[in-house]
């Protein structure tokens, strides 16, 4: 008995051995996207706040061809994190604004963006000797900031929608976003409005 016991023992320990040079299935994870990353590691409140930022363009776009240059200009004084303070000299009370600079915040928020600053009608003039837009004021608005998060999904097509509301206006709001590893891109800003946004 004592025999078999260490003969069975025996082919336990071969058998095991065996079945651990045998070739194990690679186990394959799905490398997660940007835009899956983003969502996972954002707050609501990240989020909304980072796509509350597209409305600040008046009247929406379908695409960001679609946006003005007065828009284009009001949008990227808007963002920055200063405000324009930063551009304004009081030596001749007058914002210089490097058009380098409004270009850079663009490119940072929306997707596929040209800024041209000869087509600029209003809010300031261009300087193509400093290649500068200067301005006597900046006064600008981003309008409501009562938007609550409805939404926020990954399409078919690896971009994200996000949805906001107000529902002091009615407003509906939904925005398209690519999402890389250099950040947040605007595609669209869809707005319209909704009796059942409350």
């Amino acid at each position: 008995m004592r025999k078999t016991m260490i003969l069975f023992l025996a082919l336990l320990l071969i058998l095991g051995g065996c079945a651990n040079t045998l070739e194990q299935p690679e186990i394959v994870a799905e490398k997660a996207t940007p835009a899956q990353i983003y969502l996972e590691t954002h707050s609501q409140e990240e989020i909304r706040n980072c796509f509350l930022k597209a409305t600040y363009i008046t009247d929406g776009f379908s695409s960001v061809a679609d946006i003005s240059e007065e828009e284009l200009f009001r949008f990227a004084v808007l963002i920055s994190d200063h405000g324009g303070t930063a551009w304004y000299h009081a030596e001749n009370s007058q914002y210089q604004i490097p058009v380098a600079d409004v270009q850079e915040l663009l490119d940072r928020t929306l997707e596929n963006c040209v800024f041209d600053p000869t087509a600029l009608d209003s809010y300031a003039v261009y300087d193509a000797e400093t290649d500068q837009l200067v301005a006597e004021a900046l006064g600008f608005s981003t309008g409501s900031s009562e938007c609550i998060l409805r939404s926020a999904e990954i399409r078919e097509d690896g971009y994200i929608k996000v949805v906001l509301s107000d529902s002091t206006s009615m407003l509906q709001t939904e925005i398209i976003a690519n999402v890389s590893d250099e950040g947040v891109r605007f595609l669209s800003c869809n707005k319209t409005f909704s009796f059942s946004a409350g």
